[in-house]
């Protein structure tokens, strides 16, 4: 099997992190999909904070503390290989925990002792004459149809809140940092704000940083100076707030830091809104998280679906021991063994289940299933990188096609956009006739946004001073009123009458 990896440091930790169990079933993988080369599976690959694992069956991400976690897994080799080939394979019940062996030896045990129980204390022809039997095996059949239902409606929640806790609480807080990253690349371009944009960065990022400290308990903040993410005065300033209120403290900080660029940019305050709304949506993408992580489920009802389980798979271990004995009584081989695969796989499914629940419930430790947040990150930071040179990108075209446009007109690129809208005629009309729609529709569309900005700001102060024409309106309407009252009632019944206007007739 190949590696790719940062130099020679990558086999051993491809080795340390994926199981023999894992690389056998990348042969078998090759052997079924009947392909002449091997997959590109098992390399260790860079990207970014977190190091990404490639196997047949999974893709695991690497952070920086060493932790694995799960990112992504094939569901067609999945579905190929079955359940029995990949039982132990990373990801899997029995591999997560050890529960479901703990499970397994215990229900045997109780199966083991019944048997022997009654083989020691019977004889065949009495333990053949056992009259309960039936009835006990219609007791198990009863208790197993009612505990998958109220299993898989508990189990439905769990997974309703971890993907809650995905999409609407996590994917939320990300996106609206990727969002306000964005928009601040948009109107703040230029080295000028650069600086600003750098901070507005480390802030956003510092945000998720916290996130996860916060669901971890982790209470320092101070290496985040040292990664640059934070001043000093802001990391003082997050010492002093309560763990759970650190990640929301930090987007008072972003906008403050959007105000005042915006500010020195002399953006219109209509534009600004949009800053407000994503800080906002954030803040409450964070609470939500924390909301999920302090509201468990009812004790009560957790209790009473953990000893429902708990009972069906004890009397269910009772009425295998029992059959076992009757197995052995009649020389049975098949009912034994029935009765065997019975008690090692039915509790198993059911106390797997459960194992889910809790494995699910917190989702931001480090865990293999828990969020592979470096590598949510490393996303974060590869789509602020792209935007960033991205805008700068465009923007030097932009004034390199605004230049060389000003340059076949006059030497003035602002002249040109004045020419073209004093003579109604669009820019490229005189500088190619047959062809400069498609040549300079760029340079048209540049132009034509810098003039609705320079209309958008007119029309705000416009909108101020008419704001103000009203107050004073409203002022003057209010004063007439009042030396309306005050004038003599013979006077108000005669024919001169005064409006709010103050006209008479």
């Amino acid at each position: 099997m190949s590696e790719l990896g940062p130099g020679p440091g990558a086999p051993n930790l491809h080795k340390k992190h994926v199981s023999f169990l894992d690389r056998l079933l990348d042969r078998v993988s090759v052997w079924c999909h009947s392909r002449k080369e091997v997959p590109e599976s098992c390399k260790v690959l860079d990207e970014g904070d977190a190091q990404i694992v490639y196997t047949s069956l999974h893709t695991l991400s690497i952070g920086a503390s060493g932790k694995i976690k799960l990112l992504k897994y094939d569901l067609r080799n999945l579905v190929r290989l079955g359940g029995l080939l990949t039982f132990g394979s990373m990801g899997t019940v029995m591999n997560v925990t050890h529960d479901g062996w703990i499970t397994i030896l215990c229900n045997v045990l109780i199966s083991g002792v019944v048997a022997a129980g009654m083989l020691l204390t019977m004889t065949n022809e009495e333990i053949l004459d056992l009259k309960g039997a039936e009835d006990l095996r219609e007791l198990t059949k009863y208790m197993n149809g009612f505990c998958p239902f109220i299993l898989g409606l508990y189990l439905s929640m769990t997974l309703t809140r971890w993907w809650d806790l995905r999409v609407k609480a996590l994917g939320a807080h990300l996106d609206c940092i990727c969002n306000l990253f964005m928009l601040a690349c948009v109107h703040f371009d230029g080295q000028q704000h650069s600086q600003a944009r750098a901070r507005i960065k480390n802030l956003a990022l510092a945000s998720v940083v916290l996130v996860v400290r916060m669901a971890r308990g982790h209470n320092n903040v101070d290496d985040l100076v040292g990664r640059g993410l934070l001043t000093q005065v802001e990391a003082e300033t997050l010492q002093e707030a309560p763990l759970s209120e650190r990640p929301m403290v930090i987007f008072p900080l972003l906008l403050q830091a959007l105000w005042a660029t915006s500010n020195a940019a002399e953006l219109p305050a209509p534009n600004r809104n949009i800053f407000q709304v994503e800080c906002i949506k954030a803040r409450d993408a964070v609470q939500t998280i924390h909301t999920h992580l302090k509201t468990q489920l009812p004790f009560t009802y957790v209790h009473l679906i953990v000893m429902l389980v708990t009972f069906n798979n004890c009397l269910l271990s009772v009425k295998c021991g029992v059959w076992i004995a009757l197995g052995v009584a009649e020389a049975s081989s098949l009912k034994i063994g029935t009765q065997v695969t019975y008690v090692v796989v039915v509790p198993l499914l059911y106390n797997a289940l459960l194992c889910v629940s809790y494995i699910l419930e917190d989702p931001f430790g480090e865990d293999l299933l828990d969020f592979p947040m470096a590598a949510y990150t490393d996303g974060v930071k590869r789509f602020m990188r792209s935007v960033e040179v991205g805008t700068a990108q465009v923007r030097d075209e932009m004034m390199e096609l605004a230049n060389m446009h000003g340059s076949q007109r006059d030497g003035s690129p602002s002249s040109a956009l004045r020419n073209s809208a004093i003579q109604g005629t669009p820019q490229h009309s005189k500088v190619d006739g047959s062809s400069g729609l498609e040549r300079d529709g760029v340079k048209t569309d540049a132009k034509f946004l810098e003039l609705v900005q320079a209309l958008t700001t007119s029309v705000g102060k416009l909108t101020g001073e008419i704001g103000a024409l009203g107050t004073r309106v409203v002022a003057l309407e209010a004063t007439v009123r009042t030396g309306a009252d005050r004038v003599p009632a013979n006077a108000r019944s005669s024919s001169t009458t005064v409006n709010p206007c103050g006209w008479s007739g």
